[in-house]
């Protein structure tokens, strides 16, 4: 087998198709990988919007859960005061109450002392 000249531009022609090929080839793979690897990269951003969504919907529930605890937290709070405001006005009325059968009752040991002094006197008058 010999070399020939024709074989040259024949060996050339199928060299350079083949490096042709093989170059579109690299192009169109590198694009491809490239592709994938944003398509992964979206999808794994996708992914975390996903979750931190229903994180964030959790947190907004718990927030409004609370937000109704607070606020029956606050009725019972006034209801709780308003008892209480009751109960100090009885309790005053009740003090006050006491106070005056205290004196009263000084006022009644008062009679009954005079009372008694007076049964002493009339009893040694006899």
């Amino acid at each position: 087998m010999t070399f020939t000249t024709l074989d040259l531009p024949s060996i050339l022609s199928i060299l350079s198709s083949v490096g042709f090929g093989m170059g579109i080839t690299i192009i169109a793979s590198r694009k491809k990988t490239t592709a994938e690897t944003l398509l992964a990269e979206t999808q794994a951003k996708f992914t975390e919007v996903e979750m931190y969504s229903k994180i964030l919907n959790d947190l907004k529930n718990q927030s409004e859960i609370q937000g109704q605890q607070i606020l029956m937290l606050q009725q019972k709070e006034t209801e709780y005061l308003k008892i209480i405001r009751a109960q100090n006005s009885r309790e005053r009325e009740l003090t006050k109450r006491i106070n005056q059968m205290g004196v009263e009752i000084t006022l009644l040991k008062n009679k009954l002392i005079v009372y008694e002094q007076a049964e002493k006197l009339d009893n040694k008058q006899i």
